[in-house]
């Protein structure tokens, strides 16, 4: 012996494998995405019941909306920001496959209460979870797909 080692690495081709395995099983996102809008529609629906709690509360009705739909419908004064009818609140269309998931509202109006833009009449009220807000709640999902792809035992 000349004094140098040799090292025998044994088990690659099994390693390599489970490797294939771990790489095929975190491109099938499908079920991750799909468990995404679960909760992301659960944060919307929380906002609903909570008026806004999610973001910090919406702004309250005026005065004159109160009155309006005081005398229009509603005698018992249980009169709920943006469920004057329950569709905004209700009529949401959940789409997904292995590369994205969608969650949008149904109802035309909804973008107008929500988005960012500047605006001289109609408070922002936000429904949705903004992107950095959603990614924080749906990051664990994604961890965990990952996790289980890379523990699954070579078939």
């Amino acid at each position: 012996m000349n004094g140098s080692a040799i090292v025998k690495i044994v088990g690659l081709e099994a390693a390599m494998k489970h490797l294939e395995n771990a790489e095929r099983g975190i491109k099938q996102t499908e079920t991750a995405f799909r468990r995404s809008l679960v909760v992301l529609d659960r944060w919307v629906q929380k906002n609903f019941q909570t008026e806004g709690g999610n973001v910090g509360g919406w702004v309250p009705l005026s005065d004159t909306t109160v009155d309006m739909r005081m005398r229009r419908r509603n005698k018992t004064g249980m009169i709920r920001i943006l469920q004057d009818n329950g569709k905004l609140r209700q009529q949401w269309e959940h789409e997904s496959d292995e590369k994205h998931a969608t969650l949008r509202s149904k109802v035309d109006y909804g973008i107008f209460h929500d988005s960012d833009e500047p605006r001289s009449k109609l408070p922002q009220r936000r429904i949705m979870p903004r992107m950095r807000e959603a990614w924080d709640m749906i990051k664990p999902l994604f961890s965990e797909h990952i996790q289980k792809a890379i523990e699954r035992r070579i078939v």
